[in-house]
């Protein structure tokens, strides 16, 4: 898997959860907060918007997210799409991440995977993620766990934690701590070969050196991509142009099947990039 693949999910992922989330709250499918307290229990699905966002409560569907700092410390039983300049997970998420900031931090429990971009993106040592990671990043720091596979594009990856599977990477520099472990193979690309310690990787290393030269005939393939990506943009503005002017009288099968079809979209969206 190339850099340009998981970037262009990563992109996806972001573009298509911020617009999502905008337009399930203008249908009325969501309350609207700035915080959730430590004594606070919602029983459904929370938009929140403003300069400094906070969940320390209980949510018991999904967070959708934009602020300046967004911090993440109870618990949400669904899943969290976020986007902000820092946005921190401490506490405990029981479905998916996808998170999109300047710097992405990840401390706490994730239950499902997780699909994170930013200019630094860090899984803390006492970070679980219990699916995937799909990371795109300047600087990319795994110190704690991932139950399964590990995608990542990044200028530098420091590698020092545990991955249960598989590691696909395209990198400048790939830096493997001695207290890494990666129970699967590692796949990486980069411009120079990375010195790993026997005993790390359970697998095979497979490395393929890329020249700067080919990074330039890789970027001319982003553009379809990207109009791509313009596209379902598109289409995503036109549902919330939509949201707006229907009457909101949409009830919770309907906020249901709104999540279904949300996430088969972003599924298939992303496996036809991948492919």
């Amino acid at each position: 898997m190339n850099k340009l693949k998981i970037l262009s999910v990563v992109l996806a992922v972001g573009v298509i959860s911020l617009v999502v989330g905008q337009t399930a709250f203008a249908a009325g499918f969501f309350s609207s907060t700035e915080s959730v307290k430590a004594t606070q229990k919602i029983n459904s699905s929370a938009f929140l918007a403003g300069p400094s966002i906070s969940v320390d409560g209980i949510v018991k569907g999904d967070v959708f997210c934009a602020g300046n700092n967004i911090v993440i410390q109870g618990f949400v039983e669904g899943d969290v799409l976020c986007a902000g300049s820092n946005v921190t997970i401490n506490g405990t998420v029981g479905g998916d991440v996808r998170a999109a900031g300047s710097t992405v931090t990840i401390n706490g429990t994730v239950s499902g995977s997780a699909t994170v971009a930013g200019s630094n993106v860090i899984i803390g040592k006492n970070a679980i993620v219990s699916g995937d990671l799909t990371g795109g990043s300047s600087n990319l720091t795994i110190d704690g766990v991932i139950g399964r596979d590990m995608f990542a594009a990044a200028n530098i990856v420091n590698l020092n934690g545990k991955v249960g599977r598989d590691v696909s990477a395209s990198v400048s520099t790939l830096t493997v701590g001695s207290a890494a472990k990666v129970a699967g193979n590692l796949v990486y690309e980069g411009e120079s070969e990375s010195t790993i310690s026997q005993g790390i990787v359970a697998g095979k290393v497979t490395f393929t050196q890329i020249k700067a030269s080919d990074r330039q005939k890789e970027a001319a393939t982003f553009n379809p991509i990207g109009a791509a990506l313009i596209g379902v943009a598109g289409f995503m503005v036109a549902c919330l142009l939509f949201a707006l002017i229907v009457p909101r009288y949409l009830n919770h099968a309907a906020s249901q099947s709104f999540k279904q079809v949300t996430i088969s979209f972003l599924t298939g969206f992303a496996f036809l990039i991948l492919a």
